[in-house]
């Protein structure tokens, strides 16, 4: 299962070379007061647009839109189906590299009545836009 979700850092590589140094980074992460809700509603509908088979269509990057391939929608979606319905995203942290926010969360899903939490990673441009989403490699 774990080299399953592992498929899930394939969207990373999709985003262009220019970003993935930013975006890779493991910076520590700051002990800032969790994100306003908007922002945590905003990752929540994204992977809940993603989870469903969609793109966004507002609120993502033009390189996070053509990375968003239906292969790539249907890659993420095989490899978080057998974790269940998604439930939730959880604030862990924040921090920021070469002009990027990036939000660590856990993303609750739930099968049966198990829960499973894999640790998120979304990156946001200086426009505020979604950059990146990854499997958080760092928690």
């Amino acid at each position: 299962m774990l080299r399953s979700l592992a498929k899930l850092v394939l969207l990373g590589a999709l985003i262009s070379a220019s970003t993935a140094p930013a975006l890779a980074q493991q910076p520590a992460a700051s002990q800032a007061p969790p994100p306003s809700s908007a922002l945590t509603t905003q990752f929540t509908t994204f992977l809940t647009d993603i989870l469903a088979g969609h793109v966004p269509a507002t609120g993502i990057s033009d390189k996070m839109q053509s990375a968003l391939t239906p292969d790539v929608i249907s890659a993420i979606d095989s490899n978080l189906a057998p974790l269940g319905t998604f439930q939730k995203l959880q604030y862990v942290s924040q921090d920021s590299a070469e002009g990027y926010q990036r939000y660590h969360y856990i993303a609750v899903f739930n099968k049966g009545t198990q829960p499973h939490l894999l640790p998120l990673l979304f990156v946001l441009d200086s426009s505020g836009n979604i950059a990146g989403f990854f499997k958080d490699q760092g928690q």
